[in-house]
């Protein structure tokens, strides 16, 4: 079961609920190893007055501190949060550092946990959920920086042998080659987008990379349900990066009779709306 469940709607306004208070889900690394098991704690506000769901990793001696709308969250395929893999920040502290493992204190510096007690092990997070289906419950993914340093991959709850394109045996699904390759290759339409938008968010992804997947993965959602809206915004935003490479795209693909000028107009925008409705066509 995962751990995060679904929470109640009130009128105009998704309302998370409390998290199921035993709720474990088992932690992968990328080589598929078992870590342990993370445990929601409860919900808890830091001396800053920042709010946060607090969840224990015991057999790592790790405390992680999430933004709470990472952690419940509607538990639905067609969730933006799932679907758009909305990355969540926040902190983690160690509770007792092991000098000559990859848990050593920090160099310089502590950090406060919620009560304001002070560690000397610590770095940032981002957490985000991956997708969700009744056959793989929810897919997550934690990425960790350690005192202070870049945040980097670090473990799923999916240890099957496809992960989604996360966590996969062998592979790092930050990997930029990996995650081109999902984008452009993958049999299954959901893992394809998946693959999409790790390309958009990579952090050595260039233009043409960012505009490669944005294409990529409006094509791929294209006729599934996902809203139109959410397609038009994706190729809008490509076309905003290399206008009049799109120009010419769509002047043979949606009907753009436009200057070839590198501007972004109206009647570009029209011509991406009638590629959409088309079926990307």
């Amino acid at each position: 079961m995962g751990i995060l469940r679904n929470v109640a709607l009130a009128v105009g306004l998704a309302c998370a609920g409390p998290a199921v208070a035993d709720g474990v889900n088992p932690l992968y690394d990328q080589n598929g190893n078992y870590l342990g098991d993370v445990e929601i704690v409860g919900d808890v506000v830091d001396r800053t007055g920042t709010e946060y769901a607090r969840l224990d990793i015991r057999s790592l001696r790790l405390t992680l501190y999430v933004d709470p709308d990472a952690i419940y969250v509607m538990l639905d395929p067609n969730n933006p949060i799932i679907r758009g893999q909305t990355p969540f920040s926040g902190y983690w502290i160690g509770w007792d550092p092991d000098p000559s493992g990859d848990w050593r204190r920090c160099d310089y510096g502590v950090y406060p946990d919620h009560t304001g007690r002070e560690h000397q092990l610590y770095g940032d997070l981002v957490w985000t959920n991956l997708s969700y289906s009744e056959q793989d419950d929810l897919v997550f993914a934690i990425d960790l920086g350690h005192c202070g340093d870049q945040v980097t991959s670090w473990v799923t709850n999916y240890s099957g042998p496809a992960a989604n394109g996360h966590g996969a045996v062998g592979m790092d699904p930050w990997d930029l080659d990996h995650v081109r390759d999902i984008c452009g290759n993958a049999s299954d339409l959901q893992e394809r987008a998946i693959g999409c938008s790790r390309v958009i968010a990579h952090p050595e992804a260039t233009v043409d990379d960012v505009t490669w997947g944005l294409w990529s993965r409006a094509y791929v959602r294209c006729g599934q349900s996902v809203p139109d809206t959410e397609i038009v915004a994706d190729l809008m935003t490509a076309v905003r990066l290399d206008p009049y490479t799109w120009q010419e795209y769509f002047r043979k693909a949606g009907g753009y009779a436009g200057p070839l000028d590198g501007q972004v107009s109206y009647e570009l925008y029209e011509a991406v709306g009638r590629y959409v409705t088309g079926g990307c066509q």
